[in-house]
């Protein structure tokens, strides 16, 4: 069999959507297999589209919702702490004016 007719022969067998990976770390490749076995059934090519809109950002990591989540307790928690010590330094507003003498003018009277 000549080397034409082999390609043929391999391209009849492969078909149009079909892709073959020859140059992978032996040890990728098996951690491939082994998420689209347990993930997918097997189904390689689904497993390496699902891959694929993972990486394209079409699905939201699931360390990046978390990661949102603690930014925001993360800023509410610094609200909380600004309301806190603002509580805490308010001075009690004036009784009033204090004029020179003494005498004190609006606000409560001296008990």
């Amino acid at each position: 069999m000549k080397f034409d007719e082999k390609v043929e022969e391999i391209k009849k067998k492969v078909g149009k959507t079909s892709i073959y990976i020859g140059r992978i770390p032996e040890k990728d490749k098996t951690e491939f297999k082994k998420i689209a076995d347990e993930e997918f059934e097997g189904d390689y090519g689904f497993a390496l589209r699902e891959m694929k809109n993972t990486w394209k950002g079409i699905y939201v990591d699931p360390n990046e919702t978390l990661q949102a989540k603690i930014d925001l307790l993360a800023y509410e928690v610094a609200e909380l702490k600004k309301i806190v010590f603002q509580e805490k330094n308010k001075k009690e507003e004036p009784s009033g004016i204090r004029m020179l003498n003494g005498r004190i003018i609006g606000g409560k009277k001296n008990e």
